[in-house]
C-alpha cells in the first residue's frame, strides 16, 4: 500500500487491517434525577411523581395517579435525540411558511449534520440562521437523561462567551436543548424583527 493510500485509510478511520476503528470517546454520563426535575417543571408535576410514573411504567404497571401531565412527562422522558431533531425541523418549516421570504429565500435556515464522523468533535448539533434579524443560534440536542460530553460543553461555553461578548446581537448560544425545553428554539422562530409585517 502506498503512503498516500495509507494516509487516506488512516484519515477515514480504518486500521491497516481494513477494519474500521472509532475515535475514542468519553463514556456517556447521565442524570435521570435531574431529568425528573426538568420534566416535572415542564409539565407541572413534582419530580417524585415523574420518577414514580417512570419507574412504574418500566415495571409494566400503571401508576395509581395518572393524569395528562404524567403522560406528557413520560413522553418527554422517552423522546430520543432523533425525535427531538424531527420536532425542531417541523418547527423551522412552520416558521418558514409563516414569515415572508427574505431577499428571495426562506427566512430561517437550519443545519444539523447527519453524519458527525466528519465534523469537528463536540460541534453543536443545531445551527439556525435568521436571515431577517441576521443572527446565528447554536445549541446541542440531548435526551432528557443525557448530558453533554466534556468537548461538547467546551463548545457550548465558548459560544456562550462569544454571544455575551457581542451582546447576543449576532450569535446566540441556546445551550442544551431537550424535549422539556425545546421552547428555547421556538422563541427565535417567533421573533418578528423590525422589517417584518
Amino acid at each position: 500500500m502506498s503512503g498516500r493510500a495509507a494516509a487516506f485509510r488512516s484519515w477515514r478511520g480504518k486500521a491497516s487491517s481494513g477494519r474500521r476503528t472509532r475515535r475514542p470517546r468519553e463514556p456517556s454520563r447521565t442524570s435521570i434525577v435531574a431529568a425528573y426535575a426538568r420534566v416535572g417543571e415542564a409539565v407541572g408535576l413534582p419530580a417524585e411523581q415523574v420518577r414514580d410514573a417512570w419507574l412504574a411504567v418500566q415495571k409494566g404497571t400503571t401508576p395509581d395517579a395518572f393524569s395528562e401531565a404524567h403522560y406528557r412527562a413520560l413522553d418527554l422522558l422517552r423522546q430520543s435525540e432523533d425525535q427531538l431533531e424531527s420536532v425542531i425541523r417541523r418547527m423551522v418549516a412552520l416558521a418558514n411558511r409563516r414569515y415572508p421570504p427574505v431577499r428571495g429565500v426562506q427566512r430561517f435556515f437550519y443545519f444539523h449534520p447527519h453524519d458527525m464522523r466528519f465534523s469537528e468533535e463536540g460541534y453543536p448539533d443545531g445551527t439556525l440562521l435568521d436571515r431577517l434579524l441576521m443572527r446565528l443560534y447554536y445549541w446541542e440536542n440531548k435526551r432528557e437523561d443525557a448530558i453533554p460530553s466534556t468537548v461538547q460543553q467546551v463548545w457550548i461555553d465558548d459560544l456562550t462567551a462569544i454571544s455575551a461578548a457581542c451582546g447576543g446581537m449576532v450569535i446566540q448560544c441556546l445551550g442544551v436543548v431537550r424535549p422539556s425545553n425545546v421552547h428555547l428554539v421556538v422563541k427565535p422562530l417567533l421573533e418578528l424583527g423590525e422589517d417584518a409585517a
